[in-house]
């Protein structure tokens, strides 16, 4: 299963972050009920504003994933990397 350009966050003009906690939910889930033998995210989890709140939105996004019966792999996108170093913003 692949999933891109969530930004997990705040809303902006053509983002609705806000949204992102229930779209993940449901994203995941349904991951479940298919048996997906792997979620891929393609970057941009998190739209970044400073580091620790990027930090939080990280990590209520692991919390979603945490959910998933399949491993979570992924890749980091610009706003992922604005706030928060490579190591600290594995999923």
């Amino acid at each position: 299963a692949v999933v891109t350009d969530i930004h997990f966050g705040f809303d902006t003009p053509g983002r609705l972050g806000s949204r992102a906690p229930a779209l993940v939910e449901n994203f995941v889930r349904t991951t479940n009920e298919f048996q997906a033998d792997l979620i891929l995210d393609l970057g941009d989890r998190i739209t970044s504003q400073s580091h620790d709140l990027d930090k939080s939105f990280l990590r209520r996004l692991r919390e979603k994933y945490a959910e998933a019966a399949a491993p979570c792999h992924g890749v980091m996108g610009n706003n992922d990397l604005r706030n928060i170093s490579a190591l600290d913003n594995h999923i």
